[in-house]
């Protein structure tokens, strides 16, 4: 689309001072710029925003971007101008469609308590810890079989 057309569907009727005035640059360079019927990428931008429309749909009305571009998302972008609150909505959602549980959804405190009801009706506390040898070698004590033999545990 021409430029002056453009310009003339979205600004609804305003003079040339009045749009340079909104999108915030000089009476002259819109002048020149539609005396060329070209209006610089910036300048369609800001223009698009001074009037409430959408400057992706600007630029692709004024051919500075192809449509294919403009009906693409940008992941990263996207994840950057969403919210704390979104993004954790989101992530939760995602994992109800997988989970089979409530684990996702139910108060840590109740968890903790079901935990504790299944293990036993425990305090809470922390185990006591064996002190018998963990590791499955049954070999005699390096350490106990020097001193049976006089020798001096450390080399």
């Amino acid at each position: 689309m021409k430029h002056g057309t453009w310009i003339a569907q979205i600004t609804e009727g305003d003079s040339e001072r009045e749009i340079a005035r909104k999108a915030g640059f000089s009476n002259r360079t819109l002048n020149s710029q539609l005396q060329r019927d070209r209006i610089s990428a910036e300048n369609v931008i800001a223009i698009a925003i001074a009037y409430g429309h959408h400057p992706v749909g600007a630029l692709v009305d004024t051919g500075y971007l192809d449509e294919q571009w403009a009906q693409q998302i940008d992941p990263a972008r996207i994840l950057q101008e969403v919210s704390e609150e979104q993004l954790a909505y989101e992530v939760l959602r995602r994992m109800k469609i997988g989970a089979k549980t409530d684990y996702l959804t139910t108060d840590v405190n109740e968890l903790a308590a079901r935990r504790a009801r299944r293990a036993g009706g425990g305090d809470g506390s922390t185990p006591t810890v064996p002190t018998e040898a963990y590791a499955a070698d049954s070999t005699p004590d390096e350490d106990e079989l020097r001193w049976e033999y006089g020798e001096d545990p450390i080399d």
